[in-house]
Formats: C-alpha cells, sequence, structure tokens
C-alpha cells in the first residue's frame, strides 16, 4: 500500500507543466515497473476513438477497434496500446499489434490457471455464458484448433488459440502470421 501511495505522489508531481514530457514518460513507465502495476496508472482512456477502416467498409468491432478478442475493460488495466474504449466498454488500441498482444497476455494468464488450462476453461471465461453461446464458442475453437476442448493446453497452443478466437469474434483472421508473432513477442 506504501508504494501505490508514493507512485501517487510522484505521479502527481510528473504531472507538473515545468516537467518536460519526454522525462514524464520515463518516469511513468519506470514508476510502473517498480510499483508492480504494470502500467502507468495515472492514464485514463480517452472516448472512443475509432481506428481506421477503408472508407465503405464496415468491418466487426473487433477489427475497427484493433481488438480481435472483444477485449473488456475491467476499469483497471492498462493495456499496452491502449487508446480509448468503445460504448464505454471495449477497448480500442493504437493497432492490431497491441490488440493482438493483449489477447496473448489473456491467454497465458488463463493458461497459468489449472481450471482455465483447457479451450472450456478459457473460452466460458472469455465468452461467459450469461451472454454468449459459451457451448458452440468453444467447439468452434475446438474445431479450428484440432484440440479437444477439456485437454490441458501448454503455450505452445497460443498461436493456434489466438487465431481461432479471433476468426470466431470477428468471422475472419485479416492478420499475418508474422503479425501474429509479432504480437506473441511483445508479450
Amino acid at each position: 500500500m506504501a508504494t501505490l501511495n508514493v507512485a501517487r505522489a510522484i505521479s502527481l508531481f510528473l504531472s507538473s507543466p515545468q516537467i518536460p514530457k519526454a522525462r514524464v514518460e520515463l518516469a511513468r513507465r519506470s514508476l510502473a515497473l517498480v510499483s508492480g502495476l504494470g502500467a502507468p496508472f495515472a492514464i485514463t482512456p480517452k472516448p472512443a476513438t475509432k481506428a481506421p477502416t477503408e472508407p465503405g467498409q464496415r468491418h466487426p468491432r473487433g477489427i475497427r477497434n484493433n481488438n480481435p478478442g472483444n477485449i473488456r475493460w475491467d476499469g483497471r488495466t492498462q493495456w499496452r496500446g491502449m487508446v480509448g474504449l468503445d460504448e464505454g466498454r471495449y477497448v480500442i488500441f493504437e493497432a492490431p499489434v497491441w490488440g493482438l498482444s493483449a489477447m496473448v497476455s489473456a491467454l497465458r494468464v488463463g493458461l497459468s490457471h489449472d481450471q482455465q488450462n483447457t479451450i472450456r476453461g478459457i473460452v466460458t471465461e472469455w465468452a461467459p455464458p450469461l451472454e454468449n453461446d459459451t457451448e458452440s464458442y468453444i467447439r468452434s475453437v475446438s474445431a479450428q484448433t484440432g484440440l479437444p476442448p477439456d485437454q490441458a493446453l501448454a503455450e505452445d497452443a497460443i498461436p493456434a488459440l489466438l487465431q481461432a478466437i479471433v476468426k470466431h469474434e470477428n468471422g475472419n483472421i485479416p492478420y499475418s502470421d508474422e503479425l501474429i508473432e509479432q504480437a506473441i513477442a511483445l508479450t
């Protein structure tokens, strides 16, 4: 708790207009790492600023927002590359690589928990039954990956899981294998 109070005091100091912006950003990033918060906590998401789309084309929300997993903001997590919110709840990322990277982070967390380290566990957490046809989603991801829904998964399943979730959420996978590899490397 003391670290958080110190962090808040430093954050207030850094918001002073007399401090050069480059030093502020460097200090915020350093503070986030030292405090264990994982990201600069002083940043609040901006209201919706849509990702650019080609004129005349209507893409799914996940593609428009560079958030192919349709990750909802939990009110705390400051995802890398996060630039705003759509409808006050879906994260908007600066570029697709950041949305994919956030998905990889979320999948790694799921794989690290015994109750969630299967397709069934991950999809049930990702798309809860109260608002989704979770069983259909599980079948879809299982079919696309070729993995049984209740088999324990390892880290090497992440690329296949990522692609299956992106396809289920958006109807297609508009990203190259290289971009997906880059997103995995960023996390």
